[in-house]
């Protein structure tokens, strides 16, 4: 597998946490979709986003308010809808449902980690450039840390991460 796909889960909602599913549909612009509709898309889903500079992992704006909300569609325009290259970060935390990331640098401590088998038909899990992100949502929101031996960040509260935007596109539901 490639650094540009993702695991293809079945979110089966079976905790009381918020439920994650995927859709067939994916905003990548090789799909025909700008990023201005990439992000509009994700921001719908319930998930917190910002700007974040093309060539790297800085956000565009002050990004402090948008950890407690989310942008509107006038600031996603300004952001998204002028043409200049952007990545697309989404915010971790509250804001997204307390989405919370396990980014894990190495594969084999991903997989030493975790049963993928049954985690990635659970759970979104994204390749990427050195390892894998495993997308959930919790109860509460979760502070972010490190747990350096297992070569693991959990992003969390006051963090973001770069939206891939040639992956599956995650929809976030709530559960009923």
């Amino acid at each position: 597998m490639d650094e540009s796909t993702s695991r293809h889960p079945s979110a089966h909602g079976k905790d009381k946490a918020r439920d994650l599913r995927e859709t067939n549909s994916s905003p990548s612009a090789e799909a025909g979709h700008s990023i201005f509709e990439c992000a509009e898309r994700y921001s719908r889903m319930g998930l917190g986003v910002i700007p974040v500079s093309y060539a790297g992992k800085h956000p565009i704006v002050k990004w402090e308010q948008y950890q407690h909300r989310r942008a509107n569609e006038i600031e996603l325009n300004e952001w998204f809808g002028n043409g200049q290259p952007r990545n697309v970060g989404i915010v971790c935390g509250r804001v997204s449902n307390n989405l919370v990331v396990l980014d894990f640098d190495k594969p084999e401590s991903y997989e030493r980690f975790f049963n993928t088998a049954n985690l990635e038909s659970e759970t979104p899990v994204v390749k990427t450039a050195r390892g894998f992100h495993v997308w959930l949502q919790t109860i509460e929101p979760v502070r972010s840390f490190v747990v350096g031996e297992l070569g693991l960040d959990v992003i969390g509260e006051g963090k973001f991460i770069l939206a891939r935007l040639v992956d599956t596109l995650l929809v976030f539901c709530t559960r009923s």
